[in-house]
């Protein structure tokens, strides 16, 4: 109906209206997912000591001899189920920046820095 009043002022609804309002609705049930995470959202450095301790976790698992930088894919996997995408980025960058994390040299991936030499972020 309000898809209907919106664009006339006529006293019925039409295919056309219903189909408006159905967008409408798909597009707000899309947003969904990112509005009830929002809802739940730490703050920055928060997510960036949870970040921390899922990457130490992951690399410490292995020995150290096999040991290998943390993929970002696992890291963006990891914080896409925490945060808004659009966070992200500057949650990874902020943790490289604080030294929670080290960007590898060659690889998009990343390490922890120790515990022994890590203050907190």
């Amino acid at each position: 109906m309000i898809s209907a009043i919106s664009h006339t002022l006529e006293l019925y609804v039409t295919l056309e209206d219903f189909e408006r309002a159905l967008d409408w609705l798909l597009d707000a049930e899309t947003a969904m997912p990112n509005v009830f995470r929002a809802m739940h959202q730490k703050s920055d450095m928060q997510l960036v000591e949870d970040l921390w301790f899922h990457v130490y976790t992951i690399y410490s698992a292995i020995s150290r001899d096999a040991r290998k930088p943390v993929p970002a894919q696992e890291l963006w996997k990891f914080l896409g189920e925490r945060t808004t995408s659009e966070r992200i980025p500057r949650i990874i960058e902020l943790a490289e920046k604080s030294g929670a994390l080290i960007k590898d040299k060659y690889d998009d991936a990343y390490l922890p820095k120790p515990l022994n030499n890590r203050t907190e972020v």
